[in-house]
């Protein structure tokens, strides 16, 4: 059980659903506007009056802070401003779930009225309060969007309960970026979710993106899909493999939802692993100069990593993923039921990067997974508790840096060699995740070299792949192969790429090396100084 924070404008019914999300649950609850009258003996009006607004949302913030950060599971009703504090809101979405509740501005005027309370922000005459409120509605739309889940209250409050009690039962993880935020749900076995989230869209037409593995493998899911009858509908199945993650794939995409004459409204699905939602997230954000998309993935290593955090684009001959967006999706869906049909080699690749987003960010995950194994594979509800906490520690990066400025770099560890050595492979004989997994290992070695990574660290990471049955060290031929590629980094500038490496299990500094300390010693990755201890 975890705390539930309701959020939005006067009027919107905080106090009255809160009290009963807290009878359901079973959890006390408070009201931080009753809270703080109690403390001060003054009315928030009063505060108002006498302090000023500053002081008043002071008041506000720390005993918000207080209430998340003393260890008592309980539901809370924020003042309407509260969750402007951008401390304050992150804080909310960490420690509980965080719901906004909406009603039209004449029933928030109605129910303010009927109440007959003060409020400060609010103007005397009906018609006032209507302008102010709205006023207020525009001013906060980017920190209310930052939330669990939305619930009208314009009906029934037991409706508008209940809606609110599915919200905390999904438990979605958040990605707070205003008025673009979305969540990712992270289900075993429901396909509801992915038409519930598609339908609460509203989209005037459906492209759905897929490859033949999938649509042959997901049969039943792409079929109820489409029998939902959400919207008119268009599959494409592409090619699939890495090696087909090009620019004529993106045409036929584009060919399909144009020839479909598509508007604004429309929807690109995206049901499949990394290629798949990269494509499909990359035709959506160029569509009609951009359209909103859902991204289903189907793999471990895309629920984990690439649907999450609007990276989109195609490989081009001189390196992967040289052309490509930022576009965030509308809603993930990451159900766990489609690795039933994924190869365990498949499997086995998506764990390449829950280690890379443990070492880079939390050593508690790490551990975790030290402890597990690839026994983490064979318990489904330990799976499931480690993909929503690698998805927790994305969404976090991202939340702070989206367009990858700074602290978002961290995630490209092991993806410069990582990359290259894909690219030497051609694209046919190793999966992302197998790459990937090399290329920590390799670019660890460099960082133990240059005393930039601790000693062990690297022989501590490559027994951990290899328990989780990846391969840690590329051969000489395939560093050989990748070295060309080495030049061709998103995160060169000039002679030197920035490399992330980590610093201790859990943190991670991007260092700029130069290209030449990289492309001189294509083995380095491949011959330690000493063995694996």
């Amino acid at each position: 059980m975890h705390s539930v924070f309701l959020s939005g404008l006067m009027g919107s019914g905080k106090s009255t659903l809160g009290a009963m999300v807290a009878a359901r649950l079973g959890l006390p609850f408070v009201d931080t506007d009753r809270e703080l009258e109690r403390e001060a003996g003054r009315t928030v009006a009063e505060l108002f009056s006498s302090e000023g607004e500053p002081a008043f949302r002071a008041r506000e913030r720390a005993l918000a802070l207080r209430l998340m950060r003393d260890g008592v599971v309980r539901v809370v009703a924020f003042g309407g401003g509260t969750v402007t504090n951008d401390e304050v809101r992150h804080a909310a979405l960490d420690a509980g779930t965080l719901v906004t509740l909406r009603a039209p501005t004449e029933t928030l005027v109605a129910r303010t009225a009927a109440a007959g309370s003060v409020r400060p922000l609010l103007g005397g005459s009906p018609e006032a309060m209507v302008q102010r409120l709205r006023e207020l509605s525009l001013a906060r739309a980017a920190a209310y969007a930052e939330c669990h889940g939305t619930v009208g209250t314009d009906r029934p409050l037991e409706n508008a309960l209940e809606d609110v009690l599915r919200i905390v039962a999904r438990r979605p993880v958040a990605m707070p970026l205003g008025e673009r935020s979305y969540v990712v749900d992270v289900i075993d076995g429901d396909p509801s979710r992915s038409t519930d989230a598609i339908a609460a869209l509203r989209p005037s037409s459906l492209i759905v993106v897929t490859d033949a593995n999938v649509a042959e493998a997901r049969k039943d899911d792409l079929a109820s899909l489409l029998r939902a009858g959400l919207a008119p509908s268009r599959v494409v199945t592409l090619p699939p493999g890495e090696v087909h993650k090009t620019l004529p794939q993106v045409a036929a995409i584009w060919d399909a939802a144009l020839g479909q004459g598509i508007d604004r409204n429309a929807v690109v699905i995206t049901l499949g692993g990394g290629v798949v939602g990269d494509m499909g997230g990359f035709a959506a954000s160029t569509l009609l100069r951009g359209i909103r998309f859902v991204q289903l993935p189907t793999t471990l290593l895309s629920m984990v990593d690439a649907s999450v955090g609007g990276k989109t684009g195609f490989d081009h001959p001189t390196g992967k993923n040289l052309v490509g967006t930022f576009h965030q999706p509308s809603h993930v869906v990451a159900d766990l039921a489609h690795l039933s049909t994924l190869p365990d080699r498949e499997v086995r690749a998506g764990l390449a990067e829950v280690v890379k987003i443990a070492l880079t960010c939390d050593a508690a995950l790490f551990e975790d997974l030290e402890r597990a194994g690839r026994a983490v594979l064979e318990d489904r509800t330990h799976l499931q508790a480690v993909v929503r906490r690698a998805i927790e520690l994305k969404a976090w990066v991202v939340r702070q840096d989206e367009r990858e400025a700074g602290l978002r770099e961290v995630l490209n560890f092991g993806h410069t060699i990582g990359h290259a050595v894909e690219s030497g492979a051609e694209y046919t004989q190793l999966l992302h995740g197998e790459a990937i997994a090399m290329g920590m290992v390799a670019e660890l070695a460099l960082g133990e070299r240059l005393g930039l990574s601790p000693s062990g660290l690297r022989g501590r990471t490559a027994r951990l792949l290899e328990a989780l049955g990846l391969r840690a060290e590329p051969s000489n031929a395939e560093m050989v192969a990748a070295r060309p590629f080495l030049g061709a980094d998103k995160k060169r500038r000039g002679s030197h790429v920035r490399v992330p490496l980590p610093s201790a299990v859990g943190a991670c500094t991007v260092h700029p090396l130069e290209l030449a300390l990289l492309e001189d010693g294509p083995n380095f990755g491949s011959l330690p100084s000493a063995p694996v201890p």
